[in-house]
This record gives C-alpha cells, structure tokens and sequence, in this order.
C-alpha cells in the first residue's frame, strides 16, 4: 500500500478502503527519460522506481520493461505499493479533494487508456539559465554541439533515441504529449529548443502535441514567434514561478529576472486571447511552497487571477531531491511536523481564495 511521508497513515481516513478497487491510469501511458537514458513511469517524487534505460534497452526495450510492467500489474490489483502521498493526485484522493483525474476504477482503466494520450517527459537535459535553490546548488548547462562537453555529448545519444521513441509512439498510439521541459526549460537548453525550431521546419506528426515546461524568463514573444509553426501543436504551457514578489523571486528563483517574468505572462496572456494557441487547453503557473516564499501564497493567487485567459494556479510543497541536505530540507519543507511555520501555512492556506476553481492546491490539501 502506499508510503506515507506527508503524514500519517493514522490521520488519513480508511485509505486501504478508498483505493480499494481504484487504480492510476499514469503508470500505463507516462515515461519520463532522465539523464544518462534511465527512464521512469511517473514522477520520480511520487513513485521512486527507474524502469529501465533507453540507451541500453532501446525505444521498444523499455516499453517492455520488467519493472514497468510488474508496476503496471500491482496497479490493476489496487496496489499502490511504489507511489507515496507526495503524489498531488492520491494525497487529493485521500484528502477528499477533486483534484484526481488519473485515479478511476480498476474496470475504467481499458477505456480510459483507449481514449488517453501517451505521454513522453524530455527530462533527460538539466541545462536552465537559472540556479534556483528548489532545483539545484549550481548554474547548469550543457552545450551538446561543444565535442568537449561530455555530458553534453551522452546528452545528444539520448536525444536521438527518444526522437526514435516519439516516432514509435506515434504510430504506435492515437495521441501523443510531449512535455519538454521537467528537467531545466526548454528555451534554455541547446537539445530542447533545437528539437522544438526542428519539428517546427521539418513538421510535427497530427497526433503529437506539446507540453512546454519553462521558467517564463525566456518565454519572449519573439521565442514564441521563431516557432510559430507548431503553436497550433501546442496543448499546455507550464511556467514555474515561485513567488508574488520581486525580492522573493530573486532568492527561489536564483539568476531569474522577475521584470522579464511578468512581462512574458503578459504577453501569453495577450497571445492565448488574441488565438495564437488554437489547441492549447490548459496554461498553468505554478508555485513550489518553501519557506521563503510561503507568505506570499494568497498574492500570488491575486496575481494569477488578474490575468484575462484564466491560467491555472497550481500549487506544490517542496519535494527532497538529491541536491539538499536532510538538514536543509528541514528548513525548507514548513509542512513537516515541528516546523515553527507549519501552523502559519496552515492558518493561510484557511482563506476562501483557494477554493476559487483555477486553484488546484495540489499536495498542499493534506494541510
């Protein structure tokens, strides 16, 4: 059953009995390529398990992946043995939120796949332009056409395999997402907005569309403009955004520009009026709760609802990756037990502005 990290199985009610006979449907049609080729069917965060490596195994190798498909089986049985409930979705679930569209019953899953796109996360290019501390503890860019740069040459033999893998895909499945970028952002990286100027000359398959992740620094009109071609591909816009002022953006969201940031908002917001993203269903701003910059939850959410094409506001608590200390992580991550500030998040987290439809509180629902 699920690992419980966010808090107790004690204080959760019956959660052996609401999953019963439930299932995820991401397991089944996600795969996310990470540095060096290993590839995984969720979010690392939520479901700790690398399910093989494109480099070794190949495109097909890995669709066929043992751990994959034993993951996929325990799903089936309502076994949700590998996720935790840092998973946005099940610690909705389990909360009594609305935000699960991926948790159905086990006798829904044939159909729902059926009718579900396959989605492909380019997460394998950490390169960024900038170093927030959420991430990582140094700047990180990797140039795939220096022959010197060996990360950036490993970065290139994975590039090419999972063009294959889209290919593959595609042809294999009725739908296709790509989402490029969850490892950096893609007008950053060399890799990602090369692939992006390519499929807009070359072409994108009728059944692939984008997810374009960024930190909305780079995100100009002028970037928007040189692909052009594939805006009408594009299915969502995720922008991470951290912050409701200038002072907090300048330390989570480190080497960023938060005059440029809000310029860029704007300018999408105009664009998706104006109709320049004909398919786009969802433009999401999102905000990593942390303990420098938690206070200015509600101004962020004011911030987001000012904007004309109703973005959605989506909310996250910050998750322990590699690159943080166990004591540093204790500082940072206010919802744990015995933070001084936990109780202050949760008196704020009381204001009626984050039952407004656009807000999905994500993980934070279990405060």
């Amino acid at each position: 059953m699920v690992k419980f990290i966010l808090k107790p199985k004690s204080e959760y009610i019956d959660p052996d009995k609401k999953l019963s006979g439930m299932c995820c449907a991401i397991p089944f049609r996600h795969l996310e390529i990470h540095p060096g080729g290993d590839t995984s069917i969720c979010c690392l965060t939520f479901l700790p398990e690398f399910t093989g490596n494109i480099l070794q195994d190949g495109p097909e190798g890995i669709l066929k992946n043992v751990k994959r498909l034993q993951i996929q089986n325990d799903m089936k049985k309502s076994k949700f043995s590998y996720c935790n409930d840092q998973c946005v979705q099940l610690s909705s679930y389990l909360n009594g939120g609305t935000n699960y569209t991926d948790i159905i019953p086990v006798d829904q899953l044939p159909s729902t796949l059926s009718s579900s796109e396959f989605q492909i996360y380019f997460n394998y290019d950490n390169s960024c332009n900038l170093q927030c501390p959420s991430c990582r503890t140094k700047l990180i860019f990797y140039n795939p056409t220096d022959s010197n740069d060996e990360q950036g040459q490993q970065i290139n033999l994975v590039h090419e395999k999972v063009k294959q893998l889209v290919e593959l895909c595609s042809k294999t499945y009725n739908s296709v997402l790509l989402s490029i970028t969850g490892s950096g952002d893609a007008f950053a990286s060399i890799t990602y907005w090369n692939y992006l100027l390519e499929l807009s000359t070359n072409g994108i398959p009728s059944n692939v569309r984008l997810n374009i992740l960024t930190n909305g620094v780079l995100m100009t009109e002028n970037n928007w403009n040189s692909i052009k071609p594939l805006l009408s591909s594009i299915r969502q816009i995720e922008v991470s955004v951290d912050a409701a002022t200038e002072p907090t953006y300048k330390i989570v969201r480190k080497n960023g520009n938060f005059k440029k940031l809000c310029q860029n908002l704007e300018t999408l917001d105009r664009l998706i009026q104006q109709g320049c993203f004909p398919k786009l269903e969802c433009w999401t701003n999102n905000f990593i709760v942390q303990k420098n910059n938690y206070e200015e939850l509600i101004d962020f959410v004011k911030w987001q609802l000012s904007f004309k094409s109703k973005p959605h506001i989506a909310t996250t608590l910050i998750a322990q990756w590699a690159h943080i200390s166990n004591e540093k992580f204790a500082t940072m991550a206010i919802w744990q037990e015995g933070n001084p500030d936990r109780e202050k998040l949760r008196a704020i987290l009381q204001n009626p502005i984050f039952k407004h439809p656009q807000v999905n509180l994500g993980n934070l629902s279990s405060l």
